[in-house]
């Protein structure tokens, strides 16, 4: 068990007379420049109805950084222009929600992928780490399949031990649940969408992830 020498708002008193909260201690690094503010945000287009930033900034309250810290806004655009690039490689950049249509041209700005984004092909968050020698890079990530295989696996029936095989209705974000069935054992997952171009992305999905995909149209 590791203690911190801080106290917090829900708590019923201080651990000891004068101890400060961790938002009192990241406000007082703030103002010696000991602590950066962050900027967070969505890429999407369209993007006016995106729930994501109120979303965060409810979750980061009260007891998450302080406002000033933190800010978290929406940049509509569907294409990775120079406002995307000098957005991600701002100094107070923090991390980046990607959405639809960029998730697999968000791809070429950064530095590494994790394996789960290299085996998806897609990427829906970004994030800044250090590299090696101390330089800033950018890491893509995808946490769709996350989502997808949680979801499925606990609406699985008990007396269902493994998944074999699926069947995938829809194209958009096929990349990520296809990979989430492989992970919950499917080796087969068809992929069904009545459109012409869905059919033919779904192919072209097989060829990036680790199992056999086919397609069929309804």
């Amino acid at each position: 068990m590791t203690f911190t020498p801080v106290t917090h708002p829900l708590l019923p008193t201080t651990a000891a007379p004068g101890q400060l909260s961790l938002v009192e201690t990241q406000k007082a690094l703030h103002l010696v420049d000991q602590l950066l503010a962050k900027r967070f945000c969505i890429f999407r287009n369209p993007i006016a109805h995106s729930m994501s930033p109120n979303i965060v900034q409810h979750r980061l309250q009260p007891s998450g950084p302080p406002a000033l810290l933190v800010s978290y806004g929406r940049l509509e655009t569907d294409q990775v222009d120079a406002d995307v690039r000098s957005t991600l490689a701002h100094p107070d950049f923090g991390g980046v929600s990607v959405t639809i249509p960029l998730k697999r041209d968000i791809m070429s700005p950064l530095d590494e992928l994790t394996p789960e984004a290299k085996a998806i092909g897609a990427v829906n968050t970004a994030t800044p780490f250090t590299k090696a020698g101390g330089h800033r890079g950018l890491l893509g990530d995808n946490t769709d399949w996350i989502g997808t295989r949680n979801v499925v696996k606990a609406h699985l029936p008990q007396s269902l031990n493994e998944v074999n095989s699926c069947l995938v209705i829809g194209a958009r974000g096929a990349r990520a649940v296809i990979y989430a069935l492989h992970a919950l054992g499917a080796g087969r997952s068809t992929c069904s969408n009545a459109l012409g171009r869905a059919r033919k992305n779904s192919c072209t999905r097989s060829r990036t992830l680790p199992l056999s995909c086919s397609t069929r149209s309804t």
